[in-house]
């Protein structure tokens, strides 16, 4: 289940204005107010958005002088352009690319302002915004070795900028946290939300929305650490803190109470999580409860009912979901996961074949989303598949789609419990098809990368595991989606 929401924790927004000491006009000096001369930040910003194919299309790869005059001949509303405002066209094309996927296209944009900057020795606000959207459009391409290089270098940059700002550091800090926990790197992405977090709190006045949504996503990491006890003081802390301060109605605090009621119910507190799930929707005005962003809520929110035997309830509910999905101009990830939830509430009673068509829908809608096949939503919809088939006595394409998805699980961490899960679902399949050795060798791989994990919490509690703290190979496929977005 989604954890966090975007990409990063916070994306990075130009800071190199007020950074460089930027000063705003000065007071009308007639009776009458001028009409206001047009923000010139915000028409580069707006043209490097509305225009980013010829942005793009203007950059001559190896040849950054090159690149400034074709950018500057092709900006006539706002040229001159300055050395500083080429970096911000770039940067805003950048973003207007990452926005619709295109990341490839933001990484090349995002490097070659972090070049002209380096070429020009701009100031280090210009640095921080270009390594930001680089590690951004890297993350998202599954280059998380290459996002945690560009997200630690904009970290310093953030230090350097004048007047030292400790909420832009732990924005920075919190992002390089994010990318480190996609790949594997668990104790230094608590170390870094440990940073960010004292950061924060560092501030008069505290952000109350930053702390919050940081002490989430170190709650999702103490999760997949098997710390169920700090991941629980973690969501709590998130939640006290946004209900101390009376921001109960806004989007960020629901969002924390849905990710919370994921933790719950991914427990087997399905009961608590109906509660927390119902409390969402109920601090969602009448008029909201149909837009794109609460489909993750419907969508869980029947996952447990289902659990609890409420097969109507589950029903209706997973039902909102899908007429929210069937509303939208175009799929998102939000999506597949909603047709995957309703294969599982179909399975539960029995109807597989209603369950594969579902699958199947989630799989190629996931396969559209994510851009092809290297992704771990997709692998996540093949071993799902690959159970539905094995139940269906379709066995030889169970074990394909079942080999697929572990022949792309090495974009999985190997302490991420998903790996262990799909291993072990290759493994069923195997058995299925009387490929016993077979069977026994990925169960066991499975096995020692659990184990493997488990020795991350020996320091801190000693022995064996006890059951109930050891929910690995859960009943649904909600866990997947807590590895994938962290």
């Amino acid at each position: 289940m989604r954890i966090i929401w975007v990409a990063l924790l916070a994306i990075a927004t130009p800071v190199v204005a007020q950074a460089q000491g930027a000063t705003p006009a000065g007071p009308a000096t007639t009776a009458v107010a001028p009409t206001p001369a047009p923000d010139r930040d915000k028409q580069i910003e707006d043209w490097g958005r509305a225009n980013a194919p010829a942005v793009k299309a203007a950059v001559s790869v190896g040849d950054l002088t090159r690149s400034a005059d074709r950018l500057r001949a092709i900006v006539p509303a706002v040229a001159p352009l300055s050395d500083t405002e080429i970096c911000d066209l770039l940067i805003a094309a950048a973003d207007a690319f990452n926005g619709i996927g295109e990341h490839a296209s933001a990484l090349l944009l995002g490097q070659t302002s972090l070049d002209w900057a380096s070429l020009k020795k701009l100031p280090p606000g210009y640095y921080y915004d270009a390594l930001s959207r680089t590690g951004s459009a890297r993350y998202a391409a599954a280059d998380f070795a290459g996002a945690a290089r560009d997200l630690s270098a904009s970290v310093e940059r953030a230090r350097e900028i004048q007047p030292f700002s400790a909420n832009a550091v732990a924005n920075a800090t919190a992002n390089h946290a994010v990318v480190l926990d996609a790949g594997g790197r668990y104790r230094e992405a608590l170390l870094a939300f440990e940073t960010a977090i004292k950061l924060r709190l560092s501030v008069t006045p505290v952000r109350v929305e930053g702390l919050a949504i940081t002490y989430a996503a170190q709650a999702a990491v103490n999760k997949r650490m098997g710390r169920w006890d700090l991941a629980e003081a973690n969501y709590r802390k998130a939640l006290n803190v946004m209900e101390v301060a009376e921001m109960t109605t806004g989007r960020q605090f629901t969002r924390v109470l849905h990710n919370y009621a994921v933790f719950v119910s991914d427990q087997g507190r399905d009961e608590e999580a109906v509660k927390l799930y119902q409390r969402v929707l109920d601090l969602t005005p009448a008029d909201k409860r149909m837009a794109s962003n609460m489909i993750p809520d419907y969508s869980t929110m029947a996952g447990a009912l289902g659990n609890l035997g409420r097969h109507d309830e589950a029903d209706r509910t997973i039902a909102v979901a899908i007429a929210i999905v069937e509303k939208q101009p175009k799929p998102t990830a939000d999506t597949g996961y909603a047709y995957a939830n309703r294969a599982a509430l179909k399975e539960d009673r029995g109807d597989l074949a209603a369950a594969e068509a579902d699958r199947r829908h989630a799989l190629a809608i996931d396969r559209i989303v994510y851009r092809g096949d290297r992704n771990l939503p997709v692998a996540v919809d093949l071993l799902a598949l690959s159970a539905i088939l094995r139940k269906r006595d379709n066995l030889a394409e169970a074990q394909r789609y079942a080999a697929e998805a572990v022949a792309m699980s090495d974009v999985i961490p190997d302490l991420n419990p998903l790996r262990a899960v799909i291993l072990d679902g290759y493994a069923a399949s195997l058995v299925s098809g009387s490929r016993g050795p077979e069977a026994l060798a990925s169960s066991r791989l499975a096995s020692e990368l659990l184990a493997r994990r488990f020795e991350l919490d020996r320091e801190r509690d000693p022995g064996p595991m006890p059951a109930e703290q050891r929910p690995i190979m859960g009943r649904r496929i909600a866990l997947a989606w807590d590895a994938a977005h962290p």
